[in-house]
């Protein structure tokens, strides 16, 4: 590789190759994580919806 930081295009390629593949997932799974994603910052920063407190 003729470049002193190959970093900077593998992080590239594999944000891109991460985006592409959640896109084109089509499982039950993410079916749910997709309808799922737009009430969610609404929960983290107010609680509404929330059943109950989560442990860790």
């Amino acid at each position: 590789m003729p470049y002193a930081s190959p970093a900077l295009f593998s992080m590239t390629m594999g944000f891109v190759g991460i985006w592409i593949f959640s896109l084109l997932d089509g499982s039950a799974r993410g079916r749910q994580d997709k309808a799922g994603f737009l009430a969610q910052p609404v929960r983290c920063e107010t609680g509404i919806g929330a059943a109950i407190a989560g442990g860790h």
